[in-house]
């Protein structure tokens, strides 16, 4: 089996067993709307739609009440400018299904449009029933700074402009993601883009190694992906405490965090990140290590 055909058969695999949703469109009418092509077993569950029944099929045709969603906007926009777009939680209804969707669409090489969406409907009741039952205190502190103007930013295609507020005047944080998996890696990457964060990418752990001896004290924290061949999670972690002793490094895995950790019997990892992880997980261990990028 040649390479071409190795690839595709990892990709389909990984496509069809992500816990996430995954919608690819084919942009038409001047990408102005979108056909379906491809649609995984997630979102057939999350949707309560049959792949069979969409194919070929035009989003609104599908599901009527995308574009009030939001998400028929934010795929223009990113067949557009090719930039990817993360669409926070918001409710959909339709005779299909209903829920609280969470997205992240992105442009592929080819031209396609793919969605990875989660429903965090149960994380959004919880929220809710915590609220109901004892009210939100949120004390904020800021250490002494400048107070400054923060500019008008785009969510979800409207303009809205923050109030001022005191800041500390930083760069971007920058992020080392080491994966041997194409597709996970580009993903990862691109989720990291969204949400503000420069990034260097590592195909496999050795390559992963020499990238941060090169540069440590450019990156921020390393995204360390447990099973690689030529240089695993564990191995890899070893070598970068022995460059940098006070790394972050987030290892992510398809094994439970309890089964991770007892693989490192001296110095831990900062974090463990379950695969697949959402997006808001990602975010949740970076703000921790790194401080919010909001």
């Amino acid at each position: 089996m040649d390479k071409g055909k190795r690839e595709e058969r990892r990709y389909r695999a990984i496509f069809e067993n992500m816990r996430n949703g995954v919608a690819v469109y084919q942009p038409v009418d001047d990408g102005r709307d979108f056909v379906f092509i491809d649609f995984n077993k997630a979102a057939e569950r999350l949707d309560g739609v049959r792949k069979s029944d969409l194919i070929g099929k035009r989003l609104l045709d599908v599901f009527p009440n995308a574009d009030k969603f939001g998400v028929l906007a934010s795929l223009q926009r990113t067949h557009r400018t090719g930039e990817p777009e993360y669409l926070p939680a918001s409710y959909y209804r339709d005779e299909h299904s209903e829920g609280w969707r969470e997205n992240f669409i992105c442009k592929l090489p080819d031209g396609d449009i793919v969605a990875i969406y989660d429903d965090i409907t149960d994380h959004k009741r919880f929220e809710e029933n915590i609220v109901e039952r004892e009210g939100t205190t949120v004390r904020v502190l800021f250490p002494p700074s400048e107070q400054i103007e923060a500019p008008s930013v785009k969510v979800n295609g409207q303009v809205e402009t923050p109030l001022s507020v005191p800041v500390i005047s930083t760069g971007p944080k920058t992020v080392l993601v080491v994966d041997d998996e194409d597709l996970v890696r580009g993903m990862v990457l691109n989720r990291l883009k969204v949400l503000g964060y420069d990034t260097i990418a590592a195909s496999d752990g050795e390559e992963g190694v020499r990238v941060f001896r090169a540069g440590s004290n450019e990156i921020d924290l390393v995204l360390l992906d447990f099973a690689m061949p030529r240089m695993n999670g564990i191995e890899a972690f070893g070598e970068l405490i022995r460059i940098k002793p006070d790394v972050k490094v987030i290892l992510t895995s398809g094994y439970t965090e309890a089964v991770v950790m007892r693989s490192f019997p001296g110095q831990r990892p900062a974090g463990v990140l379950h695969k697949p992880y959402k997006m808001v997980a990602l975010k949740a261990e970076l703000d921790r290590l790194l401080g919010s990028t909001n």
